[in-house]
């Protein structure tokens, strides 16, 4: 998550733009990323169209064609709305644009056979969610991630908007730690099911994200014990394999506990910075 100072600043100031490229053989996905809240309707559509620019100026200098470019199905009608923060193009050949900051892999454990039994550190406990635990779970997972790469302060409408998604708001499916003697939530694994994405490819996956473990319980061996639980509930609901992505970056270690956990990469990405004028 990437955040940037509103399209006014950007008329008057260089602004590093964080760009998610897919690294495809032939083509590459361009994200650009604009931090949320901060930009009126027309601040937004600046921004993505001077982003555009300067895409466009990038692959006539790697000699392809600025037409060559094109928008997701549905980013345009999501700008539009003012529901979307992301925004994504389609360009190929993939020009180099700036220069890479950050790099990352989308993870894949094949199966759900042979599942670790990671168990959770002495003094904690997994408790069913309640409603009442909605904020305290949110703030411990904000808290966790205030030290990692990339952060921006969520704000309540995120909370808002969390509580109502309808695919990754799944308390049935989460697990979350919390301390015996503090009652205090201590690390969480977040995970969720999209059928519609399911059926779309034809698999079944689970998705094991929003996985987090706040200072004073890390190194005790608390998100690999979380994540097996979590890939047996996917087991348990029918699914034959489970996601993540991961900053490969993370000082946590984490990626070394998705590989002890038996993801492995299938695709790697990287976050580019270019100064735009």
């Amino acid at each position: 998550m990437a955040c940037f100072p509103s399209w006014r600043t950007l008329c008057h100031h260089a602004l590093g733009v964080a760009l998610g490229l897919l690294l495809l053989p032939a083509q590459a996905q361009i994200r650009v990323s604009i931090n949320p809240g901060d930009q009126i309707e027309a601040d937004r559509v600046g921004i993505f169209n001077a982003w555009k620019g300067a895409l466009d100026a990038g692959l006539r200098k790697a000699g392809a064609s600025a037409a060559q470019a094109r928008f997701s199905s549905d980013a345009t009608a999501d700008m539009n709305a003012g529901r979307a923060n992301e925004f994504d193009l389609m360009v190929g050949p993939a020009p180099v644009i700036g220069s890479a900051v950050r790099y990352g892999y989308l993870m894949v454990r094949p199966d759900l056979e042979n599942i670790p039994d990671f168990p959770l550190p002495e003094g904690l406990e997994v408790r069913p969610v309640r409603p009442e635990h909605y904020r305290a779970i949110w703030d411990a997972n904000t808290e966790a991630f205030r030290d990692h790469w990339g952060f921006a302060e969520p704000t309540e409408a995120d909370y808002q908007a969390w509580l109502n998604d309808p695919v990754i708001f799944t308390p049935e499916l989460w697990q979350i730690a919390w301390d015996t003697a503090t009652d205090q939530v201590a690390g969480q694994v977040k995970g969720f099911i999209n059928q519609a994405e399911n059926e779309r490819f034809n698999r079944r996956r689970g998705w094991c994200e929003f996985i987090s473990v706040r200072r004073p319980w890390r190194k005790r061996g608390l998100a690999r014990a979380l994540i097996a639980r979590t890939l047996q509930i996917f087991k348990e609901r029918g699914m034959t394999e489970s996601a993540l992505g991961v900053d490969t970056q993370n000082l946590s270690g984490a990626l070394r506990v998705y590989e002890a956990c038996g993801f492995r990469p299938v695709q790697r990405s990287a976050t580019y910075r270019k100064p735009m004028t």
